[in-house]
């Protein structure tokens, strides 16, 4: 076995168990055991995408497969974007109001729903990111594996993960405050709608600009975005916390009014490629895509997948040939 094969082994072997760990309900002071919870509605949402019930996400291949650890999956809806972020119970009474055929997308309240569980989900990646990192760092064998620079690399990772878990409870604890007890409005949402196209996401990230703001002691200013087929359109709710924005979140946030539906198509591929990992695509949309934009679409994807910076964009438009 080659000292590449052995660090992937121990690598896989941490992340799988990590993955596997029973994990509590993010709720307010539950202490239950989540279970796989579906960060957009699986009947409401993902099944408008799906065909034969199944739908496409982007995945992971095997630690064996350095170069090509990314790839486009076609799975089940029950597989499709979920994660264990709350019990059964909060599952269900949280969520109820957005579970509805019929909720309002312009309502503060909806707003509020699906943003809350981008951060949560956002939130219980970067706890297992922080987990397995910090398991990489401690591990005796992968320290005797590893040069200097590549165990460097791994601490200041987790330090990162660990800033972003810091970040994501502040916003969770806004979230709650708006959702639980209607404190005050700290929140700024938009609503769009356009021309039905074949994706989903849920997302939030923290765009920075590393020549104004290399050092960030603060919480990080955030875009919480969800994207998903609702009344036979596109529906984007993406807003900001009041207190931690920028003059460019805020921009991004609005330009969406004065979109046409070609921009909106190049906006959607930008945001799918360069700043979210959880997102969906009707099995019928990726079957429309020639092999070389797959191939495209993932070289960009992987180029920039810890990039936080502001200015990132792709030139591809995934919904045309």
């Amino acid at each position: 076995m080659t000292t590449g094969q052995e660090k992937a082994k121990i690598l896989s072997k941490i992340w799988k168990k990590n993955k596997k760990k029973k994990r509590k309900c993010l709720a307010p002071e539950c202490y239950a055991t989540a279970i796989n919870s579906h960060l957009l509605q699986k009947k409401g949402i993902l099944s408008q995408l799906q065909k034969d019930g199944k739908i496409s996400v982007l995945g992971h291949n095997s630690f064996f497969s350095l170069k090509n650890f990314l790839k486009i999956e076609t799975v089940g809806l029950n597989a499709a974007m979920s994660l264990n972020l709350f019990c059964s119970y909060h599952d269900d009474d949280l969520f109820s109001e957005v579970e509805k055929r019929d909720f309002n997308e312009y309502e503060y309240q909806t707003q509020l729903l699906f943003s809350y569980r981008s951060v949560c989900c956002e939130l219980r990646k970067k706890q297992i990111q922080f987990e397995n990192t910090s398991e990489v760092c401690r591990n005796e064998r992968m320290t005797q594996l590893s040069n200097e620079d590549a165990l460097n690399n791994m601490i200041v990772l987790s330090t990162g993960f660990q800033m972003g878990i810091r970040d994501l409870l502040i916003f969770k604890s806004a979230l709650e405050r708006d959702l639980y007890y209607d404190e005050e409005d700290s929140f700024q949402f938009y609503t769009y709608t356009f021309n039905k196209l074949g994706v989903c996401c849920s997302a939030f990230f923290s765009p920075t600009n590393i020549y104004t703001d290399p050092i960030q002691f603060d919480p990080f200013d955030g875009i919480i975005v969800n994207v998903f087929p609702h009344n036979n359109k596109t529906t984007i709710i993406i807003g900001y916390h009041k207190s931690f924005n920028s003059p460019w979140i805020t921009d991004y946030c609005n330009k969406f009014g004065h979109m046409t539906e070609l921009d909106f198509e190049y906006a959607i591929s930008n945001l799918l490629i360069k700043r979210c990992e959880t997102w969906a695509m009707s099995p019928y949309l990726l079957q429309s895509m020639s092999e070389k934009k797959k191939q495209q679409l993932l070289t960009e994807f992987k180029k920039d997948v810890m990039n936080l910076e502001e200015n990132m964009k792709s030139s591809i438009n995934i919904f045309k040939n």
